[in-house]
């Protein structure tokens, strides 16, 4: 079974390099969420671009982690769109 990732905080440091690391590492999509869209953006690309399962997918929202209803929302749409989520990362430096 490939894995299913979400990752909160993903447009930079630990969130972004776990991100990358489960693309490069056969994740079927990962969830990444922030409130940088630009740096989002480009965590995204670099995701799909080091991404090694055929069928990669990638769920991306500008939101602010301190919104409880907003992160809900978003961890619900991805459950929706990879049909599961295996992991969670929470790197928040909020």
């Amino acid at each position: 079974m490939t894995p299913l990732t979400a990752a909160r905080i993903a447009a930079s440091g630990i969130g972004q390099a776990t991100a990358i690391a489960y693309a490069a590492a056969n994740a079927a999509g990962v969830c990444l969420i922030d409130i940088n869209g630009a740096l989002l953006s480009e965590t995204e690309a670099m995701a799909r671009t080091v991404a090694t399962h055929p069928n990669f997918q990638t769920l991306a929202r500008v939101v602010d982690v301190t919104d409880e209803a907003a992160v809900d929302g978003v961890i619900n749409d991805a459950a929706r769109q990879f049909g599961r989520l295996d992991c969670a990362v929470n790197a928040a430096g909020v």
